[in-house]
C-alpha cells in the first residue's frame, strides 16, 4: 500500500497557488486543505484575519487526520515562512507521508495583476511584505521534493540584469563600485564554481526593489539602505536562467541567507552560538557555500576599485550577450517593478505579457 503525499504550496498571494492546487488535487485525488476555507467554517469569512493561530491550529489537525486516514492532502496556504514550514514538518514526522513543497515562482507584478482580477483581493501593502520576507523553501526543512512551478526561465537574462543595472548608484558608503558593476565582481570571484559563480551575480538582485532613504526607525537619511533586498532577490532570482547543471533552487537559497554571517558578526552577545545553530541546520556543505559568498561579497566591498581597470570592454560585451529577446522580457518582467515608477498600489501594474 503506498503512503499518503502531503503537499505543500508556497507562494505570495496572486501567484496561483490555488489554480495549481485545484489541478493537483485532481491528478492525485488529494484533498486541499486551505487557510481560507478554515477562516470561513470558524467565522463565516474566509477573509477575517482575527485569530489567526487558532485558524492556523484547526488547519494544521485537519492536515494530520486526513493523512493518518491514508488521504493524500495539499496544504493551501502562503507558507512563506521557514522556520513555521519546518516546525510544521515536524508535527508529520510521526505519520508516514510524502513530503513535497511546491514553489509558486510568479513575478510580484503578475501576483498584483492576478490579485486585482479576483473577486477578492490582498492589499498591495500585504503582498509587499510578503515579498520582502520571502524564504525559499530547502532540503534542510524536511522535504523529499521541492518543485519550482515558474513560467519564467529564459536565456541569458542574467547578463541583462547586470547591464540593466551597470550604472546603478547604490548611494552607500559601503560600496564603492554601481550596483551591476560589484555584482559582476562578486560573480567573477568564482571563475571555477557556477553555482558560486552566477549566485554571485545575482546575490543583491533584490537591491532596487528595496532601495529606501529611511533607516530601520523610519528616519529618513542621506545614505540608502537595502532592508530585506536578500528576500527580494532569492525570490526574483527563481525566475533567471542559471548555468548548465546548477540548480536555481541552490542558487535562490544562497542568496536568501548570503546575510545571515553579517547578522552574526553584528550580534555580539549571541552572533557565535546562532552561527553554530545555522552551520548545523543548514548542514556542512550549504553553511561553506554561504560562507565562500560572504568572503568574497566582503573581498569585493574592499577592493572595488580595481574594477574599472581590468573591465573597459565589459558593457559592449553583456551588451552582446544580452541580445534584443532576453532584454525586453527582463524589462517586461522586473523593470516596471524595480527601478522604474515602483507603485504605491497593485493596480498600475502594467499588463504582464509572459
Amino acid at each position: 500500500m503506498s503512503i499518503p503525499i502531503f503537499t505543500m504550496m508556497v507562494g505570495l498571494p496572486g501567484s496561483g497557488k490555488s489554480t495549481y492546487a485545484e489541478k493537483l488535487s485532481k491528478e492525485r485525488s488529494a484533498i486541499i486543505c486551505s487557510s481560507d476555507k478554515v477562516r470561513e467554517d470558524l467565522y463565516g469569512d474566509e477573509n477575517s484575519q482575527s485569530n489567526n493561530d487558532e485558524v492556523f491550529k484547526l488547519l494544521h489537525k485537519r492536515i494530520k487526520e486526513l493523512l493518518k486516514a491514508g488521504e493524500s492532502v495539499i496544504y493551501d496556504a502562503t507558507n512563506i515562512n521557514s522556520k513555521r514550514r519546518r516546525a510544521f514538518l515536524s508535527e508529520l514526522r510521526s505519520i508516514p507521508c510524502k513530503k513535497i513543497c511546491v514553489i509558486m515562482a510568479t513575478s510580484l507584478k503578475k501576483c498584483c495583476r492576478q490579485n486585482n482580477s479576483r473577486s477578492r483581493t490582498v492589499p498591495y501593502e500585504v503582498i509587499e511584505r510578503m515579498y520582502k520576507n520571502w524564504n525559499t523553501p530547502y532540503w534542510f526543512e524536511g522535504w523529499d521534493e521541492i518543485k519550482v512551478a515558474s513560467e519564467y526561465k529564459l536565456p541569458n537574462l542574467i547578463f541583462c540584469w547586470l547591464t540593466d543595472y551597470m550604472d546603478f548608484n547604490q548611494q552607500n558608503p559601503n560600496h564603492t563600485l554601481t550596483l551591476g558593476k560589484h555584482s559582476i565582481e562578486v560573480g567573477d570571484y568564482f571563475p571555477e564554481n557556477s553555482l558560486l559563480r552566477d549566485a554571485g551575480y545575482l546575490h543583491d538582485c533584490g537591491k532596487p526593489f528595496t532601495k529606501s532613504f529611511n533607516n530601520s526607525k523610519g528616519e529618513e537619511t542621506n545614505v540608502a539602505h537595502y532592508y530585506q533586498h536578500h528576500c527580494v532577490g532569492a525570490y526574483d532570482s527563481l525566475f533567471y536562467d542559471y548555468s548548465e547543471g546548477v540548480d536555481r533552487l541552490d542558487g535562490s537559497i544562497l542568496i536568501n541567507l548570503h546575510m545571515m554571517p553579517y547578522f552574526w558578526e553584528k550580534d555580539k552577545e549571541y552572533g557565535e552560538k546562532t552561527r553554530l545553530k545555522y552551520k548545523k541546520l543548514w548542514g556542512e556543505e550549504l553553511y561553506n557555500n554561504v560562507m565562500k559568498l560572504h568572503e568574497a561579497v566582503e573581498w569585493c566591498q574592499q577592493h572595488g576599485l580595481e574594477f574599472d581597470a581590468i573591465n573597459e570592454n565589459l558593457p559592449e560585451t553583456l551588451e552582446w550577450l544580452g541580445g534584443t529577446e532576453s532584454r525586453k522580457i527582463h524589462a517586461d518582467v522586473f523593470i516596471d517593478d524595480k527601478a522604474v515608477n515602483k507603485p504605491k498600489y497593485c493596480v498600475p501594474y502594467k499588463e504582464c505579457t509572459m
